[in-house]
């Protein structure tokens, strides 16, 4: 069974967050099993898909794939697991100021909490696709979405 849905797929040692389908279910001893679609489905290798559909989350191998409900719903808290993972001398604080609330509406990401770098490159790469001038959309458009990243880029880094 290949599903088209997209899945957030985080990887714990790199601090990534992409997106993959599943690429087939089948059953195993002790429930289904599933296999994300390349390039993550041999890293990752098989995970419990009942976990994925009760919990909203199976993990193997270093990587965490989510259901997009229990992704949008638990995003922040699950970066900030990570972070500490990521960062055992302290945990990054970050403000979110009246500026960067309007760069991250332009990327239509979320108004506060802790983003992903690859968050905030995967989120121009979706709003390109409309903003682009070729694609249908103006010059200011994409020049706002183009310093909407560089300032998030850049805090992201401070």
């Amino acid at each position: 069974m290949a599903n088209d849905q997209e899945y957030p797929v985080v990887t714990q040692f790199r601090g990534e967050l992409n997106y993959a389908k599943i690429a087939d279910v089948r059953p195993a001893k002790w429930g289904r099993v599933a296999r994300l679609a390349e390039p993550f489905g041999s890293k990752m290798g098989p995970f419990n898909y009942e976990d994925l559909l009760n919990k909203g989350r199976a993990e193997n191998q270093g990587y965490t794939v989510y259901t997009t409900e229990f992704w949008k719903s638990n995003r922040d808290v699950e970066i900030r697991k990570y972070m500490k993972m990521w960062f055992p001398k302290g945990l990054f604080e970050h403000e979110t100021n009246v500026e960067e609330i309007g760069h991250r509406r332009v990327l239509q990401l979320p108004n506060g909490g802790a983003l992903l770098k690859s968050e905030i490159e995967q989120a121009v790469k979706l709003c390109a696709k409309s903003a682009h001038p070729d694609a249908g959309g103006s010059d200011e458009q994409f020049k706002q979405l183009l310093a909407a990243k560089d300032a998030l880029v850049q805090s992201w880094r401070r």
